[in-house]
């Protein structure tokens, strides 16, 4: 797949978990190329997070790298919110959960229900000159909880059991962090999990200011969004100030296990997968293996042709959005407080 590239474009939505990618990730950022990037940390029972990792990237590249960092989850450390407030004294510019993952949730014992996320989500929005923003992932694709959906002969091995609460309760979550907290600004990864369902995304998106998704391809949602074209080229239109572009980058160690490892050309061919889908019809094949079988090639929207904005459209997502979310130019870096 080639990477032909002449539209301005933030990556916001890479994984950084190990300082001997940095090459990797330069040559990424460089090969597309890509104006900026936002990298994001994880939790990990053996590193605590990659809040380091991402923080050194920063340090070598200030202008372009904004960071989205996590917390530490041991029965030791700091109250959260005191944690919110030294990652925003040390520079970062936003916070990253993955505790909405059911697998993650599962995994960790922690749910994002808890009244200390509360008052992280609470003091995102009133503590700061301006507005922390949380990108919080909620959920997962409805396939892995109802397998009647999915048609490979055997139930995928990510499937989700009856120890795990259902993809409605999830989503439902979602639906009341914007409620419960109407100044804090959310980013919902992977179009929330409702490529599916777009008029509910769209009521989620449109409810009030300050919540938006990203296209992170989980590579669930390319199916279910060419068998409805159409709606989902209006879906862009309607929303094109709620959307962000992400790859969904991963940059980690190959001895990390959390996430597939993925060499340079695959995150290259991730993201050239998503703009190719974005702005041509062409057909590709289906990503996502419970439904590469009943879907093996998917289409792309081709809004530039098929809308007379599309132009308008790819700009706000693949650069004017991801400015308003955090800002024209990365926060500087206080290296005081570089230990987070």
């Amino acid at each position: 797949m080639g990477f032909p590239m002449h539209r301005k474009i933030i990556d916001s939505h890479v994984h950084l978990g190990e300082t001997g990618r940095f090459a990797d990730l330069e040559a990424y950022r460089d090969a597309l190329p890509f104006e900026g990037m936002v990298l994001i940390s994880l939790p990990d029972s053996e590193r605590v997070n990659f809040n380091a990792e991402i923080l050194a990237y920063k340090k070598r590249h200030p202008s372009r790298t904004y960071i989205l960092g996590e917390f530490d989850y041991r029965t030791f450390a700091p109250p959260l919110v005191d944690q919110l407030r030294g990652l925003y004294r040390a520079g970062f510019d936003g916070l990253k959960l993955i505790l909405g993952k059911p697998a993650f949730s599962h995994k960790f014992g922690i749910h994002l229900k808890e009244s200390r996320f509360r008052d992280v989500f609470k003091a995102s929005s009133e503590e700061f000159p301006s507005p922390f923003p949380i990108l919080v992932h909620v959920g997962d694709p409805l396939y892995f909880w109802d397998t009647s959906r999915v048609s490979t002969p055997e139930p995928p091995p990510w499937s989700y059991g009856p120890e795990v609460a259902p993809f409605e309760e999830w989503i439902l979550l979602a639906e009341e962090l914007v409620d419960s907290f109407p100044r804090t600004v959310f980013i919902f990864p992977h179009l929330l999990f409702l490529a599916h369902d777009l008029d509910r995304l769209q009521r989620i998106l449109h409810s009030r200011e300050g919540v938006y998704t990203d296209l992170a391809p989980g590579n669930y949602f390319y199916r279910d969004l060419a068998t409805q074209k159409n709606r989902a080229r209006e879906f862009f239109s309607r929303c094109r100030d709620r959307i962000l572009f992400g790859s969904d980058g991963f940059f980690f160690h190959p001895s990390y296990r959390e996430l597939p490892y993925t060499d340079l050309r695959g995150n290259l061919d991730r993201s050239a997968r998503l703009i190719q889908f974005l702005e041509s019809s062409l057909p590709f094949s289906n990503p996502f293996a419970p439904t590469f079988t009943e879907n093996p090639l998917v289409e792309g929207l081709d809004l530039l042709s098929q809308l007379p904005e599309g132009e308008e459209i790819l700009a706000k997502i693949y650069w004017q959005n991801v400015l308003s979310v955090f800002g024209s130019h990365p926060r500087p870096l206080c290296e005081e407080e570089g230990k987070v």
